[in-house]
């Protein structure tokens, strides 16, 4: 009887430990629950962070060059899944980042880099901003719609 607890209370104790774990994990990690665009972002993403992981970044041109090649991944990778930028958020964008020049020492196409950045890791947009992607067919859609309406 006492060699049966020694083995039980120690796999339930893990069994327990390994389902907290679970419950705990960030949301981000698990697929289920999420849109399309939301897991081919963190696709891309990771694929972003790994393809600039080699280079250094001890000097601030190479931390540029660093986020400049996680960008150019993260636009490509997303392309490769039928995902464009959307025409609306470009609007957006470039009043905003006139607004963020203001009191800065810093360019507006700085500014806008900065902000397209940010915003191309965000895949729920809040009520007053468009969302940065579109599936490239809405995209076309939306280009047709204002043609016709011209």
């Amino acid at each position: 009887m006492r060699g049966i607890y020694t083995i039980l209370l120690p796999a339930l104790a893990l069994a327990g430990l390994l389902f907290y774990a679970n419950n705990m994990a960030p949301d981000a990690h698990k697929p289920y629950g999420q849109s399309a665009l939301a897991q081919a972002g963190d696709t891309c993403d990771l694929i972003a962070e790994k393809a600039a992981m080699q280079l250094p970044e001890a000097l601030p041109f190479q931390r540029l060059e660093k986020m400049g090649r996680q960008a150019r991944v993260m636009d490509d990778c997303m392309h490769d899944r039928a995902y464009v930028e959307n025409p609306e958020w470009v609007l957006f964008a470039k009043l905003q980042a006139e607004q963020e020049v203001r009191g800065k020492q810093i360019s507006v196409d700085e500014a806008y880099e900065n902000l397209r950045r940010k915003y191309m890791l965000i895949y729920q947009a809040a009520a007053s901003e468009p969302i940065y992607w579109l599936p490239a067919n809405a995209a076309n859609a939306a280009k047709q719609a204002k043609n016709n309406a011209k």
